[in-house]
């Protein structure tokens, strides 16, 4: 069952971001391919390429956050 999309631009992103990590956990990275994230996240293939490139596009931003959560933890 897909995940409702959220309407506004960030959150959209970081829907589209948590429905591909879940899928990267469950599935692993390479067996998850471009339309399993569309279909989980319930959005048009257009909406995902308008906010990344391609699956690894999606893999740098998921390590960039984490580098940054990384880095906000270490300097509190």
């Amino acid at each position: 069952m897909p995940i409702p999309e959220p309407k506004q631009s960030k959150e959209r992103r970081q829907h589209l971001l948590r429905s591909s990590l879940q899928l990267f956990i469950s599935k692993g990275y390479f067996n998850t391919a471009i339309r399993d994230i569309i279909a989980s996240s319930g959005v048009g293939t257009g909406t995902f390429y308008n906010y990344f490139i391609d699956k690894e596009d999606v893999l740098k931003a998921l390590l960039e956050e984490f580098a940054d959560q990384i880095i906000t933890g270490i300097s509190q």
